[in-house]
């Protein structure tokens, strides 16, 4: 792929089926790297979101950036959710790091401690981020949106068949079935 064809055209079909564009940009050549924010699909092999990231990050001639950040005020924090995000945090940058890609976990101090995602995404060609459809996520990627200039790329990596390909959510199995 050339820098100048890095497109949701030129991916694999079993990883452009995965992608919605939240933010149609040019991509910039000229950043240093494509960011990929990882949230849910904490690992290094079997993921669509990565794969893109590094797909396109080739075609420019660019490293990936994995970020991964733990923080804020959730309903469900704990000790023991912590804990198991900083622990599965550790194993994919293992991984990652064999593969010669970069991961940067951030862990506030305070949970109103800022983010440092924004001014990452403002630095970055392309960013990649999951299409995980619940709360609070969906509002997180808008938000990002709005506050970066960079081209947004959302990619389905939940499911083995890519959500937008149903056309319509089902809401009991036996309807999906058929």
């Amino acid at each position: 792929m050339k820098p100048s064809k890095a497109s949701v055209q030129f991916l694999p079909q079993h990883l452009r089926e995965r992608v919605r564009i939240l933010q149609k940009s040019a991509i910039r050549q000229e950043a240093p790297y494509v960011l990929y924010w990882m949230h849910h699909a904490v690992r290094g092999h079997d993921n669509p979101a990565l794969d893109t990231a590094t797909t396109i990050g080739n075609g420019l001639g660019l490293p990936v950036l994995v970020y991964q950040g733990l923080g804020g005020h959730h309903p469900y924090n704990s000790d023991r959710h912590h804990t198991f995000i900083m622990e599965g945090a550790r194993d994919v940058q293992k991984e990652l790091g064999q593969r010669g890609i970069s991961h940067a976990f951030f862990l506030g101090q305070k949970p109103s401690e800022p983010t440092p995602l924004v001014s990452l995404a403002k630095r970055a060609a392309l960013v990649v981020v999951e299409d995980f459809p619940a709360p609070p996520f969906p509002q997180w990627g808008r938000t990002l949106v709005n506050r970066i200039d960079a081209p947004v790329w959302s990619v389905d990596c939940e499911c083995i068949v890519p959500m937008q390909s149903l056309g319509k959510a089902f809401e009991r199995a036996y309807r999906f079935r058929p």
